[in-house]
């Protein structure tokens, strides 16, 4: 599991550094709306094309080739049509739906990441129901409370809604 959500990480990483390109490819404080979403597509559309080359990049493949074209038409709606947008906040919201997709990422791997172990030494059927307890906590949480805990992740002291989950599942 916790090899999942690295990975996962990793992918959002990789889409984050494209997003971050955004920023530094516009010195001004605003840019035109559609020169911004042309090149966040742009950005996921090259990220995809190199993980698609990568067998070992299906995490990736996920969030940059499926989930995030569907995410950037959400960002559209979020910012009006023919105005200059603030570059910050619009960095911001890519990377809230980079939460959304990795978030939507674990709860599709969940279950065949938590088999897969971690070098612990439970028996079979243990990790069978450790893993079953897993995969019902983690679905039972909506997508934006699991991209808020990535967001926070590292900047509080207390524990998220996905190790709270996960700490339900532990004898």
């Amino acid at each position: 599991m916790r090899n999942t959500i690295l990975i996962t990480l990793l992918g959002a990483g990789l889409a984050f550094a494209a997003a971050s390109t955004l920023a530094a490819t516009t010195p001004a404080q605003t840019a035109p709306r559609q020169l911004m979403l042309d090149k966040t597509r742009a950005k996921f559309s090259a990220a995809c094309e190199k993980a698609k080359g990568d067998r070992d990049s299906i995490d990736r493949q996920y969030i940059n080739c499926e989930c995030m074209p569907t995410q950037i038409y959400l960002l559209e709606s979020d910012f009006p049509d023919g105005k200059d947008v603030p570059v910050d906040p619009f960095i911001d919201r890519v990377n809230y739906y980079v939460d959304i997709c990795t978030a939507k990422l674990m709860k599709k791997t969940v279950a065949s990441s938590c088999l897969k172990g971690g070098g612990d030494d439970k028996p079979n059927a243990d990790r069978q129901a450790y893993c079953a307890c897993v995969e019902k906590q983690v679905r039972s949480l909506s997508d934006q409370e699991i991209a808020k805990d990535l967001e926070t992740q590292g900047n509080s002291d207390k524990q998220g809604r996905v190790q709270q989950a996960l700490s339900a599942c532990r004898p």
